[in-house]
This record gives structure tokens, C-alpha cells and sequence, in this order.
């Protein structure tokens, strides 16, 4: 899926029905990207971050970290890059 699409769809979704959450939903949209950082490491690519366990890793430090909200915005992000990938 391409890169722009990773974060336009899940960002619209969210700033339509989360209307009170604006802020957050745009300030944790590189975790719609963060994924793709494997991209870089040679012959890794969606072997590295395009896993459960990676998705946890980054809810569970978000959530810690900011809170409740934000883990759950962090989640739905995350959660949505794999659902995109899941055409190849």
C-alpha cells in the first residue's frame, strides 16, 4: 500500500468521528508510518515491525507514557498499517 495511503485513510476516519480528540489523532499519525521503517534495513522489510508484537510493544509504551486515549489512537493506527498490508 502506498505510504500517503497508510496515513490519510486512518487519519480521516479518525478526525471525522473522534471530533474531540483532533490534536491527538494528528499528533500520533507517524504511527501509521512507523511501521515502514524496516523498509530501510536491507531484506527485512515486514519482518522486523509488521508484527502483533510490535503493535503491543508501541500501545502499551504509549499508553504509559500519555495514556489511556492516546494508546488507543497509537492501537488503531498501528493496527490499520497491517490491515492496508494485508494485499501483498
Amino acid at each position: 500500500m502506498e505510504p500517503l495511503i497508510h496515513l490519510l485513510l486512518p487519519l480521516t476516519v479518525l478526525l471525522v468521528f473522534l471530533k474531540r480528540y483532533r490534536k491527538e489523532a494528528l499528533l500520533l499519525s507517524f504511527f501509521a508510518w512507523i511501521m515502514d521503517l524496516d523498509y530501510f534495513i536491507q531484506n527485512y522489510h515486514r519482518i522486523i515491525l509488521h508484527n502483533i508484537f510490535f503493535v503491543m510493544e508501541a500501545t502499551l509504551a504509549v499508553y504509559f507514557i500519555l495514556g489511556k486515549v492516546e494508546s488507543l489512537i497509537t492501537l488503531y493506527y498501528t493496527l490499520s498499517h497491517l490491515i492496508l498490508d494485508f494485499d501483498k
